[in-house]
């Protein structure tokens, strides 16, 4: 494996740009040479023999375990081996970049050439998604699968749910070992949003729900696991035991995972509309929970009863108004094709949820109803009162969903990883998005959805960004969504402000906290201190001119829901400029609760709030935000 990088390591150095291409034909060389039993040969400008500049690493070849793994045929070299075996040499000694002669500049290009799969930091964060145990499901929706090996509503051959298996459902190992994953594809893993699929979160035992956060919390703090990758393995098949874990306890992961290593920047659960209440969402809140996906699917109330969905429309509406009251971030999930519906039907439902003021979520899971074994549409397939939709009439459902979705939301996904063996009937293509969009501009439409705009890995100008706003009102607040953009149309940042009607929550104060419902002048919240428990002042914070509050001060406290920059992940305390990873740590988050700070105050409102993850209470601290029970506070 040496002689490859120091090969790779010389072209970076001779070169400008190198391409995957580029990599791709070393490797094919170097391949081509242990096949014929000899060192590849040299070619133009790389070089296959040691030099000054990529000197062998002295103490490391000996007594260490081959990249072949035996003594047998050497493997053929792979882009996915050469990462996970430099940062395991890495992590032996720290000093091997020197030892290969490189800078850190030039380490980090090579990181760059070497990372696999880059889409998967590219919004900014390295996502974890973990899967509670095979559990209940207090609802009995007629195309969901069930499957005993797993949660409701999840198979076994679906990739998270492979490794969670894989792991005996032990949230500790799940979250560990893909922690360590993503870290030897090479990508920066110290923030990380975890995201807990399984059913419905809250029909687990209030006990289990506890330990299973816990124990996210203590993955994270212990960072990337090392040792040879089998004995870990074998360690997380060892039967889960399920501790008896207190608030005490978990409070205090949480405190130390604030400056772990690997801190929970984001923590999403999964959970029914009819088991939103405020007694939920204030646990969810103690857990460190900052997004909700729930299940909608449609809002055609026939079309729920047909599909046995158990659940009002305005039951609902109202999980919406709590949701977005108490902060969280609202992920709904929304399906096409159900029984009862209908192509212009399901057009119709979807525009529903994006203009009318109950719904406006944050981010949608669109996808179409698709045959399951076992499940009781079976029943409506065979005697022919379900069908699922052909692929064109498919297309042009969707191609409409896109189109309507504004700015402000973000579509996640449109097919549910479910393997095509398992669909009976339905659409069965990966690539059902890629279809959508292509269709969409071969048209000359126009997305604006916030996935197609994000900047992902790409570089931008920062002195060209134009910071621009949106606003739309909701039956409990008026939003702001403030969003940095490209000279290109490239989404850089954003923020989600909401501000609550004060009637919204004087009509729910029985589900809300305290916290929500006002604000002192000091130490509101949790007593904290009004400039910040640093003594951090407002002031110098954010550059705010404290000034005088509008008349008529309204009760709630503003609140930010959502703080988002796109690029790479960098490094905390790294500093994004440099490192040409994209727009991370350049202060444009900073400008951002800036600006939500000063539309806040005037409009009239004293104290702003975030619904802050754990791993984020530090960035906020420094821009003087008190700790509350619940949330951050900044005094205006």
């Amino acid at each position: 494996m040496e002689a490859i990088l120091r090969d790779i390591i010389q072209a970076l150095s001779e070169r400008v740009h190198f391409s995957d291409e580029d990599l791709a034909h070393l490797i094919a060389r170097h391949n081509k040479g242990r096949a014929a039993g000899r060192t590849a040969e040299p070619s133009a400008g790389l070089s296959s023999e040691p030099s000054a500049k990529s000197g062998p690493p002295s103490g490391h070849a000996a007594g260490q375990r081959s990249d072949t793994g035996s003594d047998a045929a050497p493997l053929p070299y792979a882009k996915k081996r050469m990462m996970p075996w430099y940062l395991g040499l890495r992590r032996r000694d720290p000093l091997v970049r020197e030892q290969f002669g490189m800078s850190a500049y030039e380490e980090r290009r090579l990181l760059r050439v070497l990372r696999i799969k880059p889409r998967r930091t590219a919004s900014g964060v390295a996502t974890i998604t973990v899967l509670t145990k095979p559990g209940p499901c207090a609802g009995d929706c007629l195309y969901c699968p069930t499957d005993a090996r797993m949660p409701k509503s999840y198979l076994s051959d679906e990739p998270a749910c492979r490794r969670a298996a894989q792991c005996n459902f032990d949230p500790y190992w799940q979250a560990a070992l893909r922690l360590r994953a993503l870290s030897d594809m090479g990508h920066v893993v110290d923030k990380v949003e975890l995201i807990v699929l399984g059913g419905s979160f809250m029909d687990y035992p209030a006990s289990y729900r506890r330990w299973f956060v816990a124990e996210l919390f203590r993955a994270l703090n212990d960072g990337v696991v090392d040792g040879d990758e089998r004995a870990v393995l074998d360690t997380a098949l060892l039967p889960s035991l399920e501790a008896d874990v207190t608030w005490a306890d978990l409070s205090s992961r949480q405190q130390t995972n604030e400056s772990a290593v690997s801190r929970a920047i984001g923590l999403c659960v999964e959970t029914r509309p009819d088991q939103i209440d405020g007694a939920c969402l204030r646990e969810l809140r103690q857990l460190g929970c900052t997004k909700v996906q729930i299940g909608v699917q449609s809002l055609d109330q026939r079309v729920l009863d047909l599909n046995r969905r158990g659940v009002e429309v305005a039951r609902m509406a109202e999980a919406f108004a709590l949701l977005r009251l108490y902060g969280f971030k609202i992920h709904a999930h929304f399906m096409l094709n159900l029984l009862g519906s209908a192509p212009s039907a399901d057009v119709a439902d979807y525009r529903r949820l994006m203009t009318e003021a109950d719904w406006l979520p944050d981010e949608v899971k669109l996808y179409p109803c698709v045959l399951v074994a076992g499940t009781g549409l079976c029943a409506h397939f065979d005697d022919g009162s379900w069908q699922p939709y052909e692929e064109d009439t498919l297309l042009d459902v969707l191609q409409a969903d896109v189109l309507a979705t504004p700015p402000f939301v973000r579509i996640s996904r449109m097919v549910r990883d479910i393997s095509a063996h398992d669909i009976v009937a339905g659409n069965k293509k990966c690539n059902l998005r890629q279809m959508v969009e292509a269709r969409i501009e071969a048209a000359g439409g126009e997305i604006r959805e916030m996935r197609w705009r994000e900047l992902a890995g790409d570089t931008f100008d920062k002195d060209a960004l134009s910071l621009k706003t949106i606003s739309y009102a909701t039956t409990v607040s008026r939003e702001y969504f403030l969003q940095w953009v490209s000279a290109t149309g490239r989404l850089v940042g954003f923020l989600r402000l909401s501000l609550p009607n004060a009637d919204a929550v004087a009509a729910r104060a029985a589900e809300l906290p305290q916290e929500l419902q006002g604000a002192a002048d000091d130490g509101v919240g949790g007593g904290g201190k009004a400039d910040g428990q640093d003594g951090v002042s407002t002031e110098s914070a954010l550059g705010l001119d404290r000034g005088s509050i509008p008349a008529g001060l309204p009760q709630p406290a503003a609140m930010i829901r959502e703080l988002h920059v796109y690029g790479r992940v960098s490094g905390l305390g790294s500093d994004g400029a440099g490192s040409g990873e994209g727009a991370q740590h350049r202060g444009l988050g900073r400008q951002l609760v800036r600006e939500a700070a000063a539309l806040a105050r005037a409009e009239g409102y004293g104290v702003l709030q975030v619904i802050s993850a754990v791993g984020t209470r530090q960035y906020y601290r420094a821009l003087g935000f008190s700790d509350g029970a619940l949330y951050q506070h900044l005094p205006l």
